[in-house]
């Protein structure tokens, strides 16, 4: 069982105990100050769990926040395309993008993704990587349902650009052999 299970597990045992207290607490009516103590604690640790829970939630732009921004200046986007099919995916094309409105497009597509975070997943068996470079270099794996470490909740379409740029000619494609 993964680490997020485990401590809400803990947490809630430690709820049903205080609870239990409580309980106690009042039948024998003790004073109100170690009542109100012990609802407090309950109360925190329903904040605690409450938080670690809302953690696991963020949107494409907070997750892309800490390296682009709307100040940022796109050098280039390298798009590499995998087949996922096999036991280690292998790469089977990549394009570079340095036309800045191609770039803008394809983050347009991205911009509205709501996630939530799994780490039981891996992150690398996506169907595309991604690299965009600015002042820093901002890599991610990606495909219809996933987004590194994050399942994607809402429906979007945020691989058109993508997809429609394997099949055009806007962008030049190298194709790697078996």
């Amino acid at each position: 069982m993964d680490f997020y299970f485990n401590t809400v597990n803990l947490v809630l045992c430690f709820m049903l105990f205080l609870l239990l207290i409580i309980l106690l607490l009042l039948f024998f009516k003790l004073k109100k100050a170690v009542l109100i103590s012990f609802i407090s604690v309950l109360l925190l640790s329903f904040l605690v769990v409450y938080m670690e829970y809302r953690s696991q939630f963020i949107t494409f732009e907070n997750l892309a926040a800490n390296q682009i921004d709307d100040e940022s200046t796109y050098w280039s986007m390298t798009i590499w395309t995998y087949d996922v099919s096999k036991e280690t995916p292998q790469a089977t094309a990549v394009a570079s993008i340095y036309d800045k409105k191609i770039i803008q497009t394809i983050l347009d597509d991205f911009k509205d993704m709501e996630l939530k975070r799994d780490d039981v997943l891996r992150f690398y068996e996506r169907e595309y990587r991604i690299q965009i470079t600015t002042r820093n270099h901002f890599t991610f794996y990606v495909d219809e349902d996933y987004i590194d470490h994050y399942e994607i909740l809402n429906d979007t379409n945020h691989l058109q650009t993508i997809e429609y740029l394997i099949t055009s000619n806007d962008v030049l494609w190298e194709y790697f052999e078996d």
